[in-house]
């Protein structure tokens, strides 16, 4: 499967991993490093780093020092301190980018051999990547959509030079990173791993709208609205949700039961006046008992950290 995972991970004994989830958003970088020993997660240090006007924008990485910085002061937390962290406890950061240069899109194609299933997902994808294959970081998970038609594939890539900005400052200070996913990917897997029914998540952040219907245990359609001036004045958020709910119930069959909300930027828009609009039960995310204590700059950045990373655990990762 064209799948990465943190492999690597997986093939060394350690005592103890460090995993450091970094929500990358316009105005801030947020970090959650946990530890995960013996099957217990524990979050050992936590920081949120304001970025001036400009060190990113639309998504692309224009000050490379902030960022930086940024995962410096979050190393400086981790209990054993920056200078103290050898080999065998080194921080293993996961990467919840900006959705403005994503691409994703679910396909179901014929029931078929693993290895024909691969050629035919990967020849998808370069001809529906906006970018040459070359310059894009792509991957794809299996949904079982309709065992009958055949199988879906969930794509999705992102622009090479883009992740390349980020990708480059940790490479150059001998950071490793394990793995790239975007902000929805990881802030629904609280819920999603719940068992949860065919739902819709909203995250309305300073950068834009993001949205994406979650059913079999995957995304399965998303999208991204950058102006948020153009959300709070319109009814763009209802639009959408009618257009996705419409899309995947003619596409795949796939009717939304419910619908989340995590404002970031507290719009005026509730969860009731989305109920009442769209007749879609819709409701106010709220964290579960272990994300209990964190500010709401840090969900996304948790999420993160929280990564399978086990080979068995198959999870998208737009990292090369």
């Amino acid at each position: 499967m064209f799948g990465k995972v943190l492999k690597f991970i997986s093939n060394i004994v350690l005592p103890q991993i460090i995993v450091v989830g970094l929500d990358i958003e316009e105005d801030q970088i947020a970090g959650v490093a946990r530890t995960n020993k013996y099957g217990v997660s524990t979050v050992v240090a936590t920081n949120v780093f304001p970025l001036s006007k400009g060190a990113i924008v639309n998504g692309e990485l224009k000050n490379p020092d902030e960022l930086k910085e940024a995962v410096k002061a979050l190393i400086k937390k981790i209990p054993t301190g920056e200078k103290e962290l050898g080999a065998a406890n080194e921080p293993i950061f996961v990467l919840s980018i900006p959705p403005n240069h994503l691409y994703t899109e679910t396909v179901i194609i014929p029931s078929m051999s693993d290895e024909d299933l691969l050629q035919s997902v990967n020849l998808k994808i370069e001809t529906s990547l906006p970018w040459p294959k070359d310059q894009s970081y792509s991957d794809w998970n299996k949904v079982a959509i309709d065992e009958e038609r055949g199988v879906g594939a969930f794509i999705a890539g992102t622009s090479k030079p883009i992740l390349d900005q980020y990708f480059k400052v940790f490479l150059e200070n001998g950071w490793k990173v394990g793995a790239c996913e975007f902000h929805l990917f990881s802030l629904a897997r609280v819920i999603n791993s719940a068992g949860e029914k065919p739902f819709i998540f909203v995250l309305i952040g300073e950068g834009g709208v993001e949205l994406a219907v979650y059913a079999f245990g995957s995304i399965i359609s998303h999208d991204f609205e950058v102006s948020l001036d153009a959300a709070k004045t319109s009814s763009l958020i209802e639009d959408k949700v009618r257009q996705l709910t419409s899309y995947v119930s003619s596409n795949y069959g796939v009717i939304v039961e419910k619908i989340f909300i995590f404002d970031r930027v507290q719009m005026e828009k509730t969860s009731s006046e989305l109920s009442s609009v769209t007749g879609i039960p819709a409701q106010t995310f709220v964290p579960n008992d272990l994300m209990s204590g964190l500010e709401p700059k840090l969900f996304v950045a948790y999420e993160a950290a929280g990564r399978p990373y086990s080979s068995s655990e198959p999870a998208l990762n737009l990292k090369p």
